[in-house]
């Protein structure tokens, strides 16, 4: 390989990087760049869907809590959404035994009163120290508000946590869609 493209190789492996460390943080926060994290186990997610929601309705969606591999212990500082017509609000851990022992696997403004996760006790993933196996007996929703009309889909969620003092982020694969939003009436 001549020198001239192993330079320009070089220079378009550096600017890939670059590119990639803007991303996330941009997603995060300007000043804040965090090792790559691997300390959640991922798993098929299956897809999670809610129908005719109105624009400014609130959806939810479900995750199983997240699977810590051994030995590892994390704090959950932050969870964070692509930018989407789908604004993440916030996640929330709730308890099945509140939902008569079954995981809530979605729920829209438009569900009313019927099993609201509003109405039932929660804790924010945002602070939470999780370790060992995934807990079948407590549950994650997304929170999100419908921004326009249409089909929105969420592939990913990044959720950085801090591990022996040290910051990490992770892309944990979602299947969350919201299919035939109407427009505010």
């Amino acid at each position: 390989m001549s020198g001239q493209l192993t330079k320009r190789l070089a220079l378009m492996a550096a600017l890939l990087v670059v590119g990639s460390a803007i991303t996330v943080s941009t997603m995060f926060g300007p000043n804040d760049v965090a090792r790559r994290g691997s300390a959640i186990r991922e798993t098929d997610p299956g897809t999670i869907s809610v129908r005719n929601p109105r624009v400014g309705d609130v959806v939810m969606f479900h995750m199983d809590m997240p699977d810590i591999k051994d030995g590892k212990a994390i704090r959950v500082t932050e969870v964070a959404a692509p930018d989407n017509d789908l604004k993440l609000l916030g996640a929330r851990v709730y308890h099945r035994r509140d939902f008569g022992g079954a995981a809530l696997l979605g729920w829209q403004t438009s569900n009313g009163g019927d099993q609201d996760p509003h109405q039932q006790p929660s804790t924010d993933l945002v602070g939470a120290t999780l370790s060992g196996k995934r807990n079948p007996e407590r549950f994650v929703l997304f929170e999100f508000t419908v921004g326009a009309a249409g089909n929105h889909a969420i592939e990913r969620i990044d959720i950085r946590y801090e591990s022996a003092s040290t910051t990490y982020q992770q892309s944990l694969k979602v299947s969350f869609e919201v299919r035939d939003a109407l427009p505010d009436s």
